[in-house]
């Protein structure tokens, strides 16, 4: 794979850089005096760079107001391996702590079996291996996807939105009003465990919901888990910062309630439009955003989205508590999730596909972190992760789930 990324004009304005591959005469070459130091990046597709301009600045200017710097790159081609080491060159110069890709880039993807005794292979897209550009991969059959990794410790917060540009404008102008005017909606936690998860939580949550702020509110009863309670909530009062543990496939949600499955999809999130923020999706497939999926639906379809942790395989986040104490203690969304990461043990085939949607430099509103600080998830056991996995793998053998190669199809100029 050719890397085919030039940096050739260097443009200054508001604390930024933009590092364009368009090719100019060099003595259009604007170099500043004095070098700066930028904390992000901010990488965008070229060919949607002049519709999003506009929005984008605004989103820079925001940013440009505390000590955080942001370096832009116009990403024309180029593999997923230049990107990756575009990352490394900005962390090892640097110390980025976050990179926010706009629009169709470069993917890396990894494939594995579960775990023994378990008929379960995968292939999906992998973010991890942005996060960490100093950890090794192998691909051992040499056919594009990676199969090994050395020891992982994420350094770079690292999320993505992908969409049109008029979704992306639409997204950039909600975290301009974010960011300068509060909340989008009402400030609390909604949690909704389904049926497969409540004999571990339901007991717990009986003796200790009396620790939890009036913001909060829990949906766990199997009795209470449906979708139409799911769907009163997000469109009546919702909440800022959701967290939902649904069996799921990259497109729908499939609630049990009573002895069979309903099903919430991504038209219903666009068209019931749920007023939620910040989403913990532990939904199976339910963040694969090389496809149609739940999670960029959740941060790009509604008036309300801003970031989600997902995951792009069978798997997700199945022990929260690291991450919502990063969180309630002012670390943004990718610096919390690095931190939970690096800090909770948590097994490969659950965290392999995890990742970040949303610009990952957003951090949630004050009254919810004085919420989530008060919120303890109880510890899940291996007996009943096995038994969860291999529940969620049944559920996963239903839906065809688009393949590398498909996705090699749709994005060729990454292949060159």
């Amino acid at each position: 794979m050719k890397k085919t990324l030039h940096y050739l004009i260097i443009i200054l304005f508001s604390s930024i850089f933009i590092i364009s591959c368009e090719k100019k005469d060099e003595e259009e070459e604007i170099i500043p005096e004095t070098p700066l130091y930028p904390s992000m990046l901010i990488i965008v597709e070229n060919s949607i760079y002049n519709d999003i301009e506009s929005k984008l600045n605004t989103y820079i200017n925001d940013i440009g107001t505390g000590d955080t710097t942001a370096l832009v790159i116009k990403w024309e081609s180029g593999s997923v391996n230049a990107l990756r080491d575009t990352l490394k060159k900005y962390y090892d110069e640097y110390h980025i702590k976050g990179a926010f890709l706009i629009g169709d880039l470069p993917v890396a993807w990894y494939e594995m079996d579960g775990p023994d005794n378990f008929d379960n292979y995968e292939e999906f897209p992998c973010d991890l291996y942005l996060m960490d550009p100093d950890a090794s991969y192998t691909d051992a059959d040499a056919n594009g996807k990676y199969d090994s990794h050395s020891s992982i410790h994420l350094k770079i917060g690292v999320g993505r939105i992908i969409g049109s540009s008029s979704e992306i404008k639409s997204y950039l102008d909600r975290v301009h009003n974010y960011k300068n005017n509060g909340s989008l909606v009402n400030e609390s936690v909604y949690i909704f465990v389904d049926d497969d998860w409540e004999p571990d939580y339901l007991n717990y949550w009986e003796v200790n919901t009396t620790g939890l702020y009036s913001q909060t509110d829990l949906c766990i009863d199997i009795n209470e888990t449906s979708k139409t309670n799911y769907i009163n909530k997000l469109t009546n009062q919702g909440a800022e910062y959701v967290h939902q543990m649904i069996h799921s496939y990259p497109s729908s949600l499939a609630i049990h309630y009573q002895g069979s499955s309903e099903y919430i999809n991504t038209n219903d999130i666009k068209n019931y439009n749920f007023k939620a923020s910040f989403f913990n999706m532990f939904n199976c497939s339910g963040a694969r955003y090389t496809e149609d999926n739940l999670g960029m639906t959740n941060v790009l379809g509604t008036s309300y989205g801003l970031a989600i942790m997902g995951t792009t395989k069978t798997g997700g986040n199945y022990s929260p508590n690291n991450f919502n104490s990063a969180l309630a203690n002012d670390y943004n969304w990718g610096k919390s999730f690095c931190y939970w990461y690096n800090n909770t043990s948590i097994t490969e085939e659950w965290s392999m596909g995890l990742c970040l949607l949303g610009d990952p430099m957003l951090a949630i509103s004050e009254n919810t972190k004085s919420v989530l600080i008060n919120i303890n998830f109880p510890e899940t056991n291996a007996e009943q992760l096995e038994n969860l996995y291999k529940t969620a793998i049944q559920d996963a053998k239903n839906v065809k789930v688009e393949s590398y190669e498909d996705f090699i199809i749709k994005h060729p100029k990454y292949y060159k």
